[in-house]
């Protein structure tokens, strides 16, 4: 016999007309196309796993993952224009040099405190203070209005939501910047969770904020999938015990990731539609 396994969430999206789970499968495996799962291409959708193999009773397999989150910052959207603009705004009214696009790229994923101190070199408390100051007056300006999506983020997102999965957000960003972002792109409704860093004590890589996330969405942490552009993120899922794949959206390398479990290396979110199904 020729058993086919297939997500459940998917079977009545595929087969509507056939009634229970059993009922579905029964429809898939004595249809024309279910004696050749190569036929089955095209009824195939992301979320399901199809296969053959000899066994007496068909079986249906849930995938590993029910929940995905991702970083903000170059992993869903690029936000270039309004973070260096807020930092060379702060370092010019405290009387400092500003840096380059791709220094200040580098620092994305950061908390503010070591940003500034990775690009001034400088610890100073109380000036670490007064540019976080200046940075978020700056920020609150224009970070939001330039802010663009990458082009596939929507189009994933909605996958994720449609094949039934968790989404969330754990940024270092501030929580409500990501809800401005959300809401002018009208797909607030297409993430479950944002845990932004005014969300917690302790910014990434402590996997504080992911933890959180996964409790609010009841989530078993070998459950889900951390997606992330840098290696700021693939120490926070491994702080979290949760699986990691990184992003070449950012600035970090498919070299650079490979130092971190990673259970893959996107070089963009249409990718992981793609590849969803296989892990």
């Amino acid at each position: 016999m020729i058993s086919i396994m297939i997500n459940k969430s998917c079977l009545q999206g595929l087969f509507p007309s056939a009634g229970s789970i059993e009922k579905k499968i029964v429809f898939i495996t004595n249809s024309p196309h279910g004696k050749d799962s190569q036929n089955l291409n095209f009824r195939k959708k992301r979320c399901c796993k199809i296969c053959c193999f000899s066994t007496e009773e068909p079986r249906v397999e849930e995938m590993k993952y029910n929940t995905i989150i991702f970083d903000f910052d170059y992993t869903l959207a690029d936000a270039t224009d309004g973070i260096v603009s807020s930092f060379n705004h702060a370092f010019s009214e405290l009387g400092l040099a500003g840096c380059d696009i791709e220094s200040i790229k580098r620092t994305v994923g950061l908390s503010l405190d070591e940003a500034f101190v990775q690009l001034t070199a400088n610890k100073d408390k109380a000036l670490i203070s007064r540019f976080k100051i200046l940075f978020k007056e700056k920020a609150d300006e224009v970070m939001s209005k330039n802010t663009v999506l990458f082009d596939d983020t929507i189009s994933t997102l909605r996958q994720l939501k449609h094949d039934g999965l968790n989404t969330g957000i754990v940024t270092t960003k501030y929580h409500y910047r990501i809800v401005e972002t959300l809401n002018t792109h009208g797909i607030s409704d297409l993430v479950d969770i944002i845990v932004g860093g005014e969300d917690v004590k302790t910014p990434k890589p402590s996997p504080e904020g992911l933890l959180l996330a996964i409790d609010s969405l009841n989530a078993q942490q070998n459950n889900v999938l951390y997606i992330g552009d840098s290696l700021v993120d693939a120490k926070t899922a491994l702080a979290a015990n949760v699986d990691f794949a990184g992003i070449t959206t950012g600035t970090t390398d498919e070299k650079e990731f490979s130092q971190y479990p990673c259970i893959r290396i996107f070089k963009n979110l249409s990718e992981l539609g793609f590849e969803l199904p296989s892990f």
